[in-house]
C-alpha cells in the first residue's frame, strides 16, 4: 500500500474512529455512577410527586418507582462494593437541579414529571440493556440485565400516563 493510499484510508476512517467513543460502552463506575444517580434522583421525585400529585395513576407510579428503585438502589450498593465502588449518597449538580425545578412547580407538576420520568426511563433502558450486553464487569452485567425488565415496565407504565395526558 503507497503512503498516498494508506492516508487517503486514514482520512476517510477518521469519522468513524473519533464516533467510537460515543459507542462505547460505559464503564463499570460510570456506569454505577449514572444508574445510582438516576434511580436516586426517581425515589426523590416519587416522594415529590406523592405530595404535589393529585392523579391516581400518577400516585401509583410514583409509589412504584419509590418501591422498585429503593430495592434496586440497594442491589446496586452490594454489587458495586464488590467492585470497590462506592455509589453516592448525595445527588450530583444536575441531578440536583432537576428536583429543585420540579419542587418549584405547581400547575405544570403532573406533566412535567411524567414528561421527565419518560424521558429519563428511555435513557436508563438504553444504559442498562447496553452494559448487560456489554459491560466490563460480570456481577454488574447480571444486575443491568436483571434490573432491565423493571426498567421497561416502568418505561411502559410511564408513557401510557403520558399517552393519557
Amino acid at each position: 500500500m503507497s503512503v498516498k493510499s494508506f492516508l487517503s484510508a486514514l482520512v476517510c476512517a477518521s469519522p468513524l474512529l473519533m464516533a467510537l467513543p460515543a459507542l462505547a460502552v460505559e464503564k463499570p463506575v460510570d456506569f454505577v455512577t449514572k444508574a445510582g444517580q438516576g434511580g436516586m434522583l426517581e425515589i426523590k421525585l416519587g416522594k415529590l410527586a406523592l405530595t404535589k400529585s393529585k392523579n391516581p395513576e400518577i400516585l401509583q407510579f410514583a409509589k412504584q418507582m419509590i418501591a422498585d428503585h429503593t430495592v434496586a438502589d440497594a442491589e446496586l450498593k452490594k454489587t458495586a462494593a464488590i467492585s470497590h465502588i462506592k455509589v453516592a449518597k448525595k445527588l450530583d449538580k444536575s441531578h440536583q437541579d432537576k428536583l429543585n425545578h420540579l419542587s418549584k412547580e405547581t400547575d405544570q407538576f403532573d406533566k412535567d414529571y411524567v414528561s421527565f420520568m419518560a424521558d429519563d426511563h428511555k435513557d436508563a433502558v438504553a444504559l442498562f440493556d447496553d452494559f448487560a450486553k456489554n459491560g466490563e464487569e460480570s456481577h454488574l452485567k447480571t444486575f443491568a440485565g436483571e434490573t432491565l425488565p423493571t426498567l421497561i415496565k416502568h418505561k411502559d407504565m410511564v408513557d401510557a400516563i403520558k399517552a393519557k395526558m
